[in-house]
């Protein structure tokens, strides 16, 4: 049974491994049949050249958030509260057009403005790969099934960040996984839903302001697709990480040799086990961001390995027997919230057969990380990172 497209899809909610939020609207536009008779609506970002994420010359104010819950700014000065400096409802607030633009360094990428979608990089011509269907999916820090949020910050971390592409020319599956940490440009809400302003921040905390549902998660793909050099998003998808431990037992479990102990379990690095329950949450949720520098860089390597087993075990299920696609939606139904019918999924799974993913498939934007003023920083390798778009969705002409 030619599954492979619903086989990854269900393993990726599975393994977003930390939690829930909603498919925001999927949508799949262009020549492709499966954009074109799928889904509708609007994509997030648009090919017209490569933009910096990140001011190189003008860095923008690093925002955080206290043991309060206020805003803290901190600039080369020092650090400052800015709760009191937020909008309130009826006064006037900066919008995210207004945002302090982006300065791109020279001479890095050059579009031809004459030919449609076509960049020069490093003395090479590309075209934008329109074949190229890109779902962002996200595992959110909540614990419970899925709910509005109490507040405009309350929308839950995206502690797990994925990048699906289904290129339907080629027929092949990647994914690229993204570091919670990751600086990039974040916009920022006050409680009441009133935008404040943008800064650095760690990319997961986008996810947090918003409703944690769809608002939340177009706000990411707007972040995610900023920090990509604006490649479209077409398709959101988030779960809450109370759905890690059914979804897991679902299969039957996952068998795989641990990277490291995980303190408080009888996980131990290089014993094999079987994963079930609250084991597998463990697994790929657990780590000490406080005694442990990097911790999210080595939870990110174990929901990496943890996806490429889980991935397998689904696909070998479903060959046996198509209607475990109907099982695991159900199974994980109440912690994520989609706009994606089941028939939907299955019809994407039929048409999408063929379509090639193992291990080799999953790449991790490059970076290093470095402690902050309070909490850890992933500092992206920009010239790795635009290096990984271009191979990835861009096609040499």
């Amino acid at each position: 049974m030619k599954k492979v497209l619903a086989r990854i899809f269900i393993a990726l909610f599975a393994l977003v491994l930390v939690a829930g939020g909603v498919v925001g609207g999927l949508y799949l536009s262009g020549r492709n049949k499966l954009k074109n008779e799928v889904l509708a609506g609007s994509d997030i970002g648009a090919i017209g050249g490569f933009e910096d994420p990140i001011p190189t010359e003008t860095e923008l104010p690093v925002v955080t958030i206290d043991e309060n819950g206020e805003l803290v700014l901190q600039d080369e000065n020092g650090t400052t509260s800015v709760s009191d400096d937020i909008a309130q409802p009826g006064e006037t607030a900066q919008t995210p057009e207004e945002a302090p633009a982006s300065i791109a360094p020279a001479d890095v990428v050059t579009l031809i403005d004459n030919e449609d979608g076509v960049v020069t990089y490093k003395g090479q011509r590309y075209r934008y790969n329109d074949d190229l269907i890109t779902i962002l999916v996200m595992g959110i820090d909540k614990n419970a099934p899925v709910t509005a949020a109490a507040h405009s910050a309350d929308g839950g971390q995206a502690d797990a960040i994925f990048l699906l592409l289904l290129d339907g020319a080629s027929g092949q599956i990647n994914i690229i996984t993204i570091n919670r940490n990751s600086m990039v440009k974040v916009d920022v809400y006050n409680r009441n839903g009133t935008f404040f302003r943008q800064g650095t921040m760690q990319l997961a905390l986008q996810h947090a302001y918003g409703d944690g549902m769809g608002l939340s998660n177009e706000r990411m793909a707007e972040a995610v697709s900023r920090m990509f050099h604006n490649v479209p998003i077409h398709a959101c998808a988030s779960l809450n990480m109370a759905g890690i431990a059914p979804l897991n037992d679902a299969v039957g479990g996952v068998t795989l040799t641990p990277l490291m102990d995980i303190p408080g379990t009888n996980i131990k690095q290089g014993e094999s086990i079987n994963l079930m329950g609250k084991d597998a949450y463990d697994y790929v949720h657990w780590r000490d961001y406080v005694n442990e520098f990097a911790s999210a860089d080595r939870r990110l390597e174990r929901e990496k390995q943890y996806l490429a087993v889980f991935g397998k075990k689904v696909q070998a299920q479903i060959k046996k027997d198509p209607a475990v696609v109907t099982e695991l939606y159900s199974t994980v139904q109440k912690y994520l919230v989609t706009d994606l019918s089941l028939d939907r999924i299955t019809y994407l799974a039929a048409e999408a057969g063929g379509y090639h993913f193992d291990a080799k498939n999953i790449y991790s934007v490059a970076g290093t990380t470095t402690k902050g003023f309070l909490y850890e920083e992933y500092r992206v390798d920009e010239e790795a990172l635009r290096d990984l778009i271009i191979r990835l969705f861009f096609k040499q002409i």
